[in-house]
């Protein structure tokens, strides 16, 4: 069990995914990733399902937030109200 670790959120962009790795690497950043993706019926054997969830050290977390923040926001779609 990992403690001390504290869920920042789920990814669903493999690329969105890369950069926050990217990112909390660079600025030395405690991390954990953990894949929910479970094999079963509820997906095709070659879809492209993809689901992490990202967990931050409570040392780092406030760190890492405002990092993830911006990099979130600049792939979340564009909304068209």
């Amino acid at each position: 069990m990992l403690h001390n670790y504290f869920f920042y959120h789920t990814c669903y962009d493999s690329e969105l995914l890369r950069e926050e790795i990217f990112s909390l690497d660079e600025q030395h950043i405690d991390y954990h990733l953990a894949n929910r993706r479970v094999k079963g019926k509820m997906h095709p054997p070659l879809s492209n399902h993809f689901e992490v969830d990202v967990l931050i050290h409570q040392k780092d977390y406030d760190k890492a937030d405002t990092i993830l923040t911006d990099l979130i926001e600049k792939y979340k779609p564009n909304i068209v109200h």
